[in-house]
């Protein structure tokens, strides 16, 4: 009677000897994990390349979107500026006079504690 071995080789039952037949079977078992983590690990790579690309392209795309914008926003204002010279000053002088009063504000409420 013939009895085969989980690394698909037959042995002979009578001829076999148990610690050779273990020593080849745990072999083809490291070689069979060995394989599979190797591929496993080449598709994770795979995998893990392509998103980075995805990601580059996705990020390339949302800046030059925001790049867009910035250059249509800056065109509005310059003309803007430019239909109504003393209203933008009047304007620029009004936030000044703001941001100085809520940063002397500020400094006074920060000294007082």
């Amino acid at each position: 009677m013939r009895q085969i071995s989980s690394n698909g080789r037959a042995r002979g039952r009578a001829t076999a000897d148990p610690v050779s037949n273990l020593t080849s079977d745990i072999a083809a078992i490291r070689r069979d994990i060995s394989n599979l983590i190797g591929t496993g690990a080449g598709t994770v790579s795979a995998k893990a390349r392509e998103t980075a690309a995805h990601l580059g392209e996705e990020a390339k795309r949302l800046a030059g979107d925001a790049k867009e914008r910035y250059d249509v926003a800056h065109e509005q204002l310059a003309e803007a500026t430019a239909r109504r010279p003393v209203t933008t000053i009047v304007v620029s002088m009004a936030a000044g006079m703001v941001v100085g009063k809520m940063l002397s504000w500020a400094l006074r409420r920060g000294a007082s504690e």
